[in-house]
């Protein structure tokens, strides 16, 4: 399959499920909700977090419910080495963290109902999950880990009528950070485009480096003592006493030696 020079290759996934009424799920035959919930799994292990679709949406066929994606070529080929690594058990070699979470999804649901599987790729590089064929990744690792850091920046926006969150620019994050907080440790906050100084908790991901959901601990101070520019100016002044004070010893480190008696 090709469109103005690009290749195209298929990559079908199955869904397969006995329903209570004894018949196993099928494109005509499929509850709305396992519907929604396969298609968005099936989307974010194809095309990543964003589950976006450049080429056009999944056609559908018959055989259990059956997706079939258009993908590039290159596309294709990343998704047979993940497919390959996760059916090895190399949890390093998968590109990303997207699908390894969608197939141990897919275990779970597994593992609580012995009718419902999953295929993904072609008969020659196929990975199927069912409580009879587990995955053989390691046992899941804690992926997220709560932190906590001091962090300085510029308030942009305060409170909420929800919630009450600080919205802080941090140099040195891509994006502007959304600290929730509550609104008693708000109230009376007015530093909005002020510089502060605050103790933050925050999940973070080992492997892919996200971070999230962002707590506020505690407002260390509204300003820091010195600026960068202050701090510089003092050391450069004791730097500066410092040699007045030496100024009529010869040689600082005689006078060292013969301060010891050495």
């Amino acid at each position: 399959m090709s469109d103005a020079g690009t290749e195209f290759v298929k990559i079908p996934l199955s869904f397969s499920k006995k329903m209570a009424d004894g018949r196993f799920v099928s494109s005509e035959h499929i509850s709305r909700n396992d519907f929604l919930k396969f298609y968005e799994q099936a989307m974010k292990f194809v095309y990543g977090n964003d589950g976006n679709a450049p080429h056009g949406v999944p056609a559908m066929e018959n055989g259990s419910l059956r997706l079939v994606f258009s993908v590039s070529a290159a596309l294709a080929n990343v998704l047979a080495a993940d497919v390959a690594a996760i059916n090895a058990g190399d949890e390093d070699a998968v590109s990303t963290q997207e699908r390894i979470d969608i197939a141990r999804e897919w275990e779970r649901a597994a593992m609580k109902d012995e009718s419902v599987a999953y295929s993904i790729g072609s008969p020659e590089n196929n990975l199927k999950i069912s409580k009879a064929t587990p995955l053989k990744l390691p046992p899941e690792r804690a992926s997220w880990i709560r932190v906590e850091r001091f962090v300085t920046g510029t308030v942009e926006n305060v409170g909420g009528k929800q919630k009450a969150n600080l919205h802080i620019t941090v140099p040195g994050e891509k994006n502007l950070l959304v600290v929730e907080s509550s609104k008693d440790m708000l109230r009376g906050f007015d530093k909005v485009y002020s510089e502060v100084t605050l103790k933050i908790s925050y999940e973070y991901h080992h492997r892919t480096l996200e971070k999230k959901n962002f707590h506020l601990e505690q407002i260390i101070s509204t300003k820091p003592a010195f600026s960068r520019e202050e701090r510089m100016a003092k050391l450069k002044k004791v730097a500066e006493d410092g040699r007045k004070i030496w100024a009529d010893v010869p040689d600082h480190n005689a006078w060292l030696r013969d301060l010891r008696g050495e």
